[in-house]
């Protein structure tokens, strides 16, 4: 395996459909080996060349320049609490909020359904801080009108309400808003 790369590494550093789609896109097919798991377990593999996993990134960091969005490097990623705008300038306006530790590689996925998503804010967060301000969100908009809760994650109304209670949130976390350079 010198000079190869697993796929599923390039998966993890962006996520593994933009991997899969570029990788189909620029032509190229990658190998099949049986290799063992971290669990023992005998698992196939696939693989491309170094030089072939040079490419894919640079497609992927054009493709996302091109959408205005940049990518971090691996080890310079940081967890975030997000709200994003779905999509933006919409009415009723909705509003997804969650937790990640990749925001390109999560905006990308989304954006194959909602193309023009948009992030309106981000916080450091860890998950256990996402699983409690989901919670907060959902029982301070049970006594407002101006927002509902749509499904787990999504919330319908006025985003200065939303961002007002997630902002007091944070605050008594700890945590600071964001720049949001995507």
């Amino acid at each position: 395996m010198n000079g190869m790369v697993k796929m599923a590494e390039l998966g993890r550093e962006y996520s593994k459909s933009l991997v899969r789609r570029h990788t189909k896109r620029l032509g190229i097919t990658p190998i099949t080996e049986v290799g063992a798991s971290k669990d023992g377990t005998v698992r196939p593999q696939s693989l491309i060349t170094e030089e072939e996993a040079n490419r894919v990134r640079e497609s992927i960091a054009g493709y996302l320049a091109q959408r205005g969005e940049r990518v971090a490097a691996p080890n310079q990623r940081t967890s975030v609490f997000y709200m994003a705008a779905i999509p933006p300038g919409s009415t009723p306006q909705r509003y997804k909020v969650g937790w990640t530790n990749d925001l390109a590689a999560r905006l990308g996925e989304y954006r194959t359904l909602v193309p023009d998503v948009e992030v309106v804010v981000c916080w450091s967060c860890t998950p256990v801080l996402e699983k409690a301000a989901i919670e907060v969100l959902r029982g301070s908009v049970e006594r407002k009108r101006s927002v509902k809760h749509i499904g787990s994650e999504v919330f319908e109304g006025d985003r200065d309400s939303i961002l007002a209670i997630l902002d007091r949130f944070f605050e008594g976390s700890g945590k600071d808003r964001m720049d949001v350079n995507l």
